[in-house]
């Protein structure tokens, strides 16, 4: 894992010099110097210092860039008339309740996404149209590319001193970058660009309906609602044929749904679902499958056998699962009899909870630990002594 992050963000570091020389080019082929008043780093006798302040600033630049691509999205959602719900950059996240209190937390964040924003229809208002959702999609990727434009406006109509030049240019650069790049169909385990988003609704305009229902029960997830408690008829179906990543999302919430209500026949329906359909799951998901498949394993089937062979395919993945992890490894050693590990399992992932992506999943996730609690170490409490290093990867 370690690899393969540096080995994306050498690809990233890559791709940004790339940009940030060829805007440099274009400058210098069409003799647009004068215009924009540029500092000498994009003619042939450049300062390398300023130069190089340019490049850093684009490189460090991306993730603020985020900012304003996520108000894009959700200033172009309002606009269409739905809500926004949640706000996040990096692990900090604003958050709308159900009494559409607004209240700030710090964790939860998504690997390899710097932000999101979520905008959900107005139950009080017609569905939303495909128009909706693509101004909704368009919006990030617009923020970027008029950011870009300001930034060089910013260099045509003031005369900045050459440091101040290479910072606005390099924040401009970095700001056309993250929205040329949002705007390819790009697809990769699991994550979408915009592009991709907005391409799959228009060769898909059927599963606009299904997806705005699905947004509203995350919206229900993300605001405090126990699944338990979800409307039924929001509820989604299973797709047949090949698995999409819509499929797999609707399969998510009604296992949310069914392990919630401890409804057995959909719980298990759903498991034999990502049994049958795990290899074809986008590659950034499958840990997250694995998990789920592992956790029905411990709670209903109790085969320890099966916890240990799906275990060692949970690591890595789009949400962070330390806790959960450390939950499952709790489990299989209670079902060892391992009353010391699984304490210790258990200490750990009550320290891992404030990972979780939503306060609803770390409730749900803290009365699992409780129960196995109560079940497997009757009245005994948590050892106070030091925890030995944690052992989920």
């Amino acid at each position: 894992m370690r690899l393969r992050w540096l080995l994306n963000g050498v690809l990233a570091t890559f791709v940004i010099v790339a940009v940030f020389f060829s805007v440099a080019a274009v400058i210098r082929l069409f003799d647009l110097a004068p215009l924009f008043s540029l500092p000498p780093f994009v003619t042939a006798d450049g300062s390398p210092m300023t130069m190089w302040i340019a490049i850093l600033v684009s490189l460090f630049s991306l993730w603020l860039n985020v900012i304003p691509h996520e108000l894009g999205h959700a200033l172009a959602g309002a606009a269409r008339g739905m809500q926004l719900r949640i706000f996040s950059v990096g692990p900090l996240r604003i958050e709308r309740d159900i009494k559409d209190t607004w209240r700030m937390r710090w964790g939860g964040n998504v690997r390899g996404i710097a932000g999101a924003a979520m905008i959900i229809p107005d139950p009080g208002k017609p569905p939303p149209t495909r128009i909706d959702y693509s101004i909704f999609i368009l919006g990030g990727p617009s923020a970027n590319l008029w950011t870009a434009a300001l930034c060089f406006f910013v260099l045509v109509g003031f005369d900045l001193p050459g440091t101040a030049h290479a910072i606005v240019f390099g924040f401009g650069v970095a700001a056309l970058v993250l929205g040329l790049f949002n705007l390819l169909p790009f697809q990769n385990k699991g994550w979408r660009t915009d592009g991709r988003v907005f391409f799959e609704l228009f060769r898909h305009p059927g599963r606009i309906a299904a997806h705005a229902r699905m947004t509203q029960l995350t919206q229900q997830y993300q605001s405090g609602i126990r699944p338990r408690d979800w409307p039924a008829e929001l509820i989604p179906d299973l797709e047949a044929g090949e698995p999409s990543v819509q499929a797999f999302r609707a399969n998510s919430l009604r296992l949310a749904f069914a392990a919630d209500r401890n409804d057995i026949v959909m719980w298990r329906e759903g498991i034999q679902w990502l049994v049958d359909h795990y290899w074809q799951t986008p590659a950034m998901m499958r840990q997250a499958s694995a998990g789920t498949i592992a956790g029905f394993a411990a709670v209903v089937l109790r085969d320890i056998d099966l916890v240990k062979a799906w275990r060692p395919l949970c690591r890595g993945g789009l949400l962070n699962l330390s806790a959960y992890l450390h939950w499952l490894d709790a489990e299989a050693a209670a079902l060892s009899g391992d009353a010391d590990a699984m304490r210790h399992h258990i200490a750990w992932a009550r320290t891992a909870l404030a990972t979780v992506f939503s306060e609803i999943e770390a409730t749900l996730l803290s009365e699992r630990i409780d129960a196995l609690e109560k079940r497997g170490a009757g009245d005994a409490s948590i050892s106070s002594s030091p925890l030995p290093p944690s052992p989920v990867d």
